[in-house]
């Protein structure tokens, strides 16, 4: 093909091969890659998240991300201190003896600090492909912050009843102390595993520790209201109160599952109502009026085929595309570019893109880069157009190819700086490459930039 425009020869002593697929892997964050480590400072108190009982695992730098036992209440707090798991296990241990002070402490804790992870908010930045995910309510449900300080008053009025029973001499230490540690080391053990059993991977284990758990607040509480009874009659008596539990449960199942049904129903109408008007809206507001544009200008067939792309590609991006807010994403305005190469030519150009990274002025570069080059593919090579991109927070390349008769730029005049100055030079200054080659059939454009960029050069574009 023959471009109007000269430059020198723009090989910047790089190949312009194929992107591999290491590269794709590397760019979607699957690829082994050290972790950086985070400054040692002080994390914020957060309760241990994640599976119960992992093994401990290091962040790549000198402190350790010990794993939960129960509720992480112990993880949550050795990491913020930066001290070892164990050693707060066993103080907790040791409270327990004190009165049950310990076990009161580790109940308020686990209701009132918040379920997370320290080190993602002390590293305080995601990667861009990850950052839509991140902005969703996917994680397990929590307690909310106002019933957990309600539950958390609650469990030191409790305390303070005990304590002022056992010193006018209603209780006793021993009757009482022991059994509340076993109820609340048994209620920690079940409510811990909700999220696991109710999550969609619905883990035995967790069910297997829920059910273990109630059965030692169970014993727990047998414990408490069997002091001086004989092992008969309380037996008896929590077969009795077991049996009415269960008759009570069949009689009122029925009656649950039909209102559970129901609220399903109702929920799931609700859901496709909200999706049956969003779509009437959009077809109204978008394909309707491009339809009675094409009927108008029905003898011009080259504007009713663009229109008619535009509208595919516009109706595809509603269905299928979650659309971040503008100027959070690089790869949607690679993908913008690509829509007004196509809407100013009437060209089809496919486009693949890899990653995704949020945009700056190294960005600002590189795509502008690319709507020179895939402007002159369009208009002097032949079809099919495709580029190829692929983001990261490291680097960032473009590949634009047509499958024209090739570019030679040797062959242009040293005045036309459309592809020297536009593209390549453009792209030195910022620290980066552009290689133009010559196929066997068409003209690859191989932009390539490295991030954080370097301080550019002030630039003079024509």
């Amino acid at each position: 093909m023959t471009i109007p425009t000269s430059a020198t020869s723009a090989a910047q002593g790089r190949s312009a091969a194929p992107p591999t697929a290491a590269s794709v892997l590397r760019s979607l964050g699957t690829a082994d890659a050290a972790p950086r480590p985070l400054p040692l400072r002080r994390l914020p108190l957060r309760l241990a998240s994640g599976t119960t009982g992992r093994p401990a695992v290091t962040d790549g730098g000198s402190r350790r991300r010990p794993g939960r036992v129960l509720t992480g209440v112990c993880s949550g707090i050795a990491v913020h201190l930066d001290a070892s798991a164990a050693v707060v296990r066993a103080v907790f241990v040791l409270a327990a003896f004190a009165g049950g002070a310990g076990v009161l402490l580790y109940l308020l804790l686990w209701l009132t600090v918040p379920v997370g992870d320290p080190w993602a908010e002390a590293a305080g930045s995601v990667p861009a492909i990850r950052a839509r995910l991140a902005a969703r309510p996917t994680g397990p449900a929590t307690i909310p912050t106002r019933l957990r300080f309600l539950l958390g008053g609650g469990a030191l009025l409790l305390a303070a009843v005990l304590v002022a029973l056992w010193r006018v001499g209603v209780l006793s230490l021993v009757d009482w102390a022991g059994p509340l540690i076993v109820i609340g080391c048994g209620a920690a053990l079940a409510w811990s595993q909700v999220d696991a059993v109710t999550g969609p991977a619905r883990d035995i284990g967790a069910r297997l520790r829920m059910v273990g758990g109630v059965a030692l607040a169970a014993v727990g509480i047998l414990m408490w209201l069997g002091h001086g009874i004989a092992p008969r009659d309380l037996l008896a008596g929590a077969l009795t109160g077991a049996a009415l539990v269960v008759g009570t449960g069949l009689i009122l199942t029925p009656l649950w599952l039909r209102t559970n049904r129901a609220l399903a129903d109702t929920r799931a109408a609700e859901v496709r109502e909200a999706e049956r008007a969003d779509i009437a809206a959009h077809l109204h507001d978008s394909v309707l009026q491009t339809l009675t544009l094409i009927r108008k200008r029905a003898d011009e067939p080259e504007i009713v085929a663009r229109l008619a792309r535009s509208q595919e590609r516009e109706l595809r991006a509603w269905l299928y595309t979650d659309r971040p807010e503008e100027g959070t994403s690089v790869a949607d305005a690679v993908r913008d570019l690509i829509g007004e190469i196509e809407d100013r030519y009437g060209a089809e150009v496919e486009l693949v893109v890899v990653g995704d990274r949020v945009p700056d002025r190294a960005t600002e570069v590189i795509v502008a880069a690319a709507r020179e080059a895939l402007s002159n593919a369009v208009r002097h090579g032949e079809p099919p157009v495709s580029v190829y991109a692929e983001l990261s927070d490291e680097r960032m390349e473009i590949f634009v190819r047509d499958r024209g008769p090739g570019f030679d730029l040797d062959a242009v005049a040293p005045d036309r700086h459309g592809v020297r100055e536009s593209i390549i030079a453009r792209m030195v200054r910022h620290g980066g490459t552009a290689e133009v080659r010559r196929l066997a059939r068409g003209t690859e454009v191989a932009l390539r930039l490295p991030t954080p960029a370097p301080a550019p050069a002030k630039e003079h574009d024509d």
